[in-house]
């Protein structure tokens, strides 16, 4: 599975319907992903919606996940997000799970819909 600040996963292996994804299953993220969680949490201490030691104690969760980062291919994910209206960000995520074959998990119920158009697996959240 892959992880990013937007909630996104990506299942390490086929997908059984009603099948649940273990807690800190190894997956896979993209490069950018330690910068969109780090991105997130600044983004909620701005808005006070969290201490500075409650972002530190996220991102310490966030580092016990056992994610291994890949790379993604660009142009791939310029032409997917043109096509659906992404930030390339976005598509990195679908690139990945098109490439991958995986399942791609996410609360960004856009992120979504544009997965399904470019033809990659989705699984609810």
């Amino acid at each position: 599975m892959a992880f990013s600040s937007g909630s996104v996963w990506l299942a390490p292996r086929p997908y059984h319907e009603g099948e649940r994804l273990r807690p800190f299953g190894c997956g896979y993220a993209a490069l950018c992903t330690p910068w969109e969680v780090g991105n997130a949490f600044s983004a909620m201490l701005r808005r006070k919606r969290l201490s500075l030691e409650d972002a530190l104690n996220g991102i310490a969760a966030y580092r016990r996940v056992p994610v291994r980062l890949v790379d993604v291919d660009l142009g791939a994910a310029l032409g997917i997000a043109a096509d659906h209206g992404l930030y390339a960000y976005d598509a990195y995520y679908i690139v990945r799970a098109l490439t991958l074959s995986a399942p791609l998990m996410s609360l960004d119920r856009r992120l979504i819909e544009a997965a399904i158009r470019a033809g990659a697996q989705t699984m609810e959240v």
